[in-house]
């Protein structure tokens, strides 16, 4: 049989684990309604990274956001939120362009890359002659007297 020290430390530990998962049951609805707004935000904060838009500091806001909320400042949280929503809108909007900008870097630097073999190859001969004659122009050339 279980001894009374053991009984009351098993009805502890069963009242623990009991208040705990009140606990973790009662944290989700307390964040719900942040959840709804920061939800649909880190969708398009996705898509604009996936689009090559800096959302750096739009994650990082977001982050302060969270951290607000959790530490009980519910209105400058949703303060954050909105002005974060604004700024997502206004990326959003200068997506097409930034992502033209990085394709249009990417492929000078791609043709970049393979026309430097090419151009050595071509250039490289030349200019070495160029500089050789360069060197050697004041140089004179005597003919041995033959004997």
């Amino acid at each position: 049989m279980l001894s009374s020290s053991c009984v009351a430390m098993l009805a502890r530990l069963l009242l623990l684990a009991l208040s705990f998962s009140i606990a973790l049951q009662a944290l989700p609805a307390l964040s719900d309604e942040l959840d709804e707004r920061i939800g649909p935000l880190v969708e398009r904060v996705t898509r604009l990274s996936e689009r090559h838009v800096d959302v750096s500091r739009v994650v990082g806001e977001l982050d302060r956001a969270v951290k607000l909320w959790d530490s009980g400042d519910r209105g400058e949280a949703l303060r954050v939120v909105e002005s974060v929503e604004v700024e997502v809108s206004r990326l959003e909007g200068e997506a097409g362009f930034i992502e033209l900008s990085y394709r249009v870097k990417l492929y000078a630097t791609v043709a970049a890359l393979l026309a430097t073999p090419i151009l050595f190859y071509t250039l490289l001969p030349r200019l070495y002659l160029a500089l050789w004659f360069r060197l050697r122009r004041g140089w004179v050339v005597r003919v041995a007297s033959r004997r």
